[in-house]
């Protein structure tokens, strides 16, 4: 598993190597992350900065309880750009975002697996 996505030494230290607990978190970030992208492609579009803001700290804040560091860097940058209203590029950033999700979802199956 690529440490870029979930580095498992850190997140296994954050949980106390409670592997249940791990799987637990895993799935509520999941759904939780599919219920924040709808919303973060409504206020993208209606350009509110504010509530976009909040919704990347708090998903940043969600993906690094779970170690997720790429996913941890683009919501923090979303952060930024929706914190000083730049809203240019901010479509590619939640494409990246995605696929890392994607790239996450795929760990969590492997992660099941094993």
């Amino acid at each position: 598993m690529r440490k870029d996505i979930i580095d498992m030494d850190d997140v296994m230290e954050r949980v106390q190597d409670d592997r249940e607990l791990l799987m637990e978190l895993l799935d509520i970030f999941q759904n939780d992350y599919i219920t924040k992208r709808g919303l973060f492609k409504q206020y993208l579009a209606a350009k509110e900065a504010e509530q976009l803001r909040d919704l990347a700290h708090s998903l940043k804040g969600a993906a690094g309880n779970i170690s997720a560091t790429q996913m941890f860097a683009t919501c923090k940058d979303i952060e930024k750009r929706a914190n000083d209203h730049v809203f240019e590029g901010m479509e590619e950033l939640f494409k990246i975002l995605d696929k890392q999700f994607a790239d996450l979802q795929a760990c969590v199956v492997e992660l099941k697996q094993q």
